[in-house]
C-alpha cells in the first residue's frame, strides 16, 4: 500500500489489535456501512462487549424510503445485544484519553469506549488521487454521463463511486442534476 492509503492500513491494523480486548465499542453513523458494522461486531462478540450505534438520525439507514426496513435493522441489532441510540443525536466532538475515546453527544451526555468507530458519511478517500484531478470538495472531477475523468489533457480514465463528483454516495448513484 502507498500513495495515501498507509493511514488506512494503519488504522485497519490498530482497530483489528485493539477489537478482541476491548470491552466497549461506539458506532458511529446509522447509514449501510455503520448498521453493517455494528452487525458485524454484534454477531461476533454481541453479549460479550457493550456494543453501541448512534444513528444520528430518528431511525437506521434513514435515507431508505421505508422506514420499515431501519426498524427491521434496529430490532436485529438489539437481538445481537447492540444497543442502538436514535433521536437525531450525534457526536459533536471527541478526544482520547488513557487509550479510550471520549465522545461528547449533542443531547449533552458523553461515552466513554475503548473503540470508536466512525461510519458518518462520505469523506472521499483521495489521497493517492493528483491534486487537479479533485474538484474543491475532495471528490474526482468526473463528468456525469460518461463518468470519464472532466480533466483536460487526461483521457481514458473513469471516476466511478463515492469518490466521483456525480455520486451521492448512495449504490444506485444519481446525478445532482
Amino acid at each position: 500500500l502507498s500513495n495515501g492509503s498507509e493511514p488506512l492500513a494503519a488504522a485497519l491494523k490498530d482497530i483489528h489489535e485493539r477489537l478482541p480486548n476491548a470491552s466497549s465499542v461506539l458506532v458511529v453513523g446509522g447509514g449501510p456501512a455503520g448498521v453493517e458494522t455494528a452487525g458485524e461486531l454484534g454477531e461476533t462478540y454481541g453479549g460479550k462487549k457493550d456494543i453501541t450505534i448512534i444513528s444520528g438520525a430518528d431511525r437506521l439507514l434513514p435515507r431508505l424510503k421505508n422506514p420499515n426496513i431501519g426498524k427491521d435493522a434496529e430490532q436485529r441489532l438489539s437481538k445481537m445485544g447492540v444497543k442502538v441510540i436514535n433521536g437525531g443525536v450525534k457526536v459533536t466532538s471527541t478526544t482520547t484519553e488513557g487509550g479510550k475515546t471520549v465522545a461528547r453527544l449533542s443531547n449533552d451526555k458523553e461515552m466513554v469506549v475503548d473503540v470508536y468507530i466512525e461510519a458518518t458519511g462520505d469523506r472521499p478517500n483521495n489521497k493517492f488521487i493528483p491534486e487537479a484531478w479533485l474538484n474543491a470538495h475532495g471528490y474526482v472531477k468526473t463528468d456525469p454521463h460518461t463518468l470519464r475523468l472532466d480533466v483536460d489533457g487526461v483521457n481514458n480514465v473513469y471516476g466511478f463511486g463515492s469518490v466521483a463528483s456525480y455520486s451521492d454516495g448512495a449504490v444506485l448513484d444519481r446525478s445532482e442534476e
